[in-house]
C-alpha cells in the first residue's frame, strides 16, 4: 500500500497501521515543524515497522523512540532559543571583569 501524504491532519489510522516501511523527506536538517505527523505515526504504526528520515541534509537514517525524544529536544533549543539566551547571558555577566581585568592590566 503506498500512501502519500501532505499534512498530518490527511493522516488517518488505517494508512499506517498496514504499513511495513515508513519515509519522512524533511525539508531541512532536523524535521522543525513535523512533531504532529510523527506523533501520529508512532502511536499508530505496527509493532516491527521502519520509520526512516531523508533530511534536507541528504542524511537518511532510522527515527527511533529515542532519536525521535533527542531531535525534540534540539527543536525545543531552536525554538526557544536556550543556547543563545544562555550564552548572552553569560557574555554580559563576565564583561564587566573582563574590561576591569584588562584596565588594571594597562590594557585600552
Amino acid at each position: 500500500m503506498d500512501v502519500e501524504l501532505k499534512e498530518a491532519e490527511d493522516l488517518s489510522i488505517k494508512d499506517v497501521k498496514h504499513v511495513e516501511d515508513i519515509i519522512l523527506l524533511w525539508p531541512d536538517g532536523n524535521g522543525y515543524g513535523w512533531f504532529g505527523l510523527e506523533r501520529k505515526i508512532f502511536s499508530w504504526k505496527k509493532r516491527g515497522a521502519a520509520v526512516t528520515v531523508l533530511n534536507g541534509r541528504g542524511r537518511y537514517f532510522c527515527l527511533s523512540r529515542a532519536v525521535w525524544g533527542g531531535y525534540l529536544v534540539r527543536r525545543f533549543l531552536e525554538r526557544f532559543w536556550i543556547g543563545e539566551i544562555a550564552f548572552s547571558l553569560i557574555f554580559l555577566l563576565v564583561s564587566p571583569f573582563l574590561v576591569i581585568w584588562d584596565l588594571a592590566r594597562g590594557r585600552d
